[in-house]
């Protein structure tokens, strides 16, 4: 019943955190917070409303608009709320804030091209809204573990 999109952008969320973290105790404890938060999901999906109105707008802008600007305001516009109430609506219904779900759409977005085109990873950069490769090069790296060049390497074999 989970939107297979949206058990991906979770899934990504926590792999990010759970690859900086060194402690077993700390692994643990968001391995646990990991699993409800997914079952949390399943929950609301079975019981027909996996997201409010407003929070379904704005996942489906961002997804329609990663190759563009994404801002804030735009987005609380978008689905008429508060700025605030937006971050705190979006937070509390999805786990997790509204940047780190641009992130992780946008490093969703950027792994299916360096698997699937030849583009230079400056024109992956650029066409996903990264101010430069190199700042590019370090989110990508710090949420998948290997640098988008490594990746695609990867992904060739």
């Amino acid at each position: 019943c989970l939107p297979q999109e949206t058990a991906f952008s979770l899934s990504d969320v926590y792999c990010q955190q759970m690859d900086r973290m060194f402690e077993a105790n700390r692994i643990s404890s968001l391995s646990y917070r990991m699993a409800l938060d997914f079952c949390e999901q399943v929950r609301r999906c079975r019981a027909g409303a996996a997201y409010s109105r407003p929070v379904q707008i704005c996942r489906d802008y961002i997804n329609d608009h990663l190759h563009e600007p994404i801002s804030l305001p735009a987005l609380s516009a978008r689905c008429g709320l508060c700025t605030r109430s937006l971050s705190l609506r979006f937070r509390g219904e999805t786990g997790m804030a509204l940047p780190d779900y641009i992130h992780a759409q946008r490093i969703r977005e950027t792994k299916y091209l360096l698997q699937h085109t030849d583009c230079p990873l400056s024109s992956i950069a650029s066409t996903l809204q990264y101010s430069s490769q190199s700042y590019f090069t370090q989110i990508f790296k710090k949420a998948c573990g290997l640098t988008p060049q490594k990746f695609r390497e990867t992904a060739a074999r």
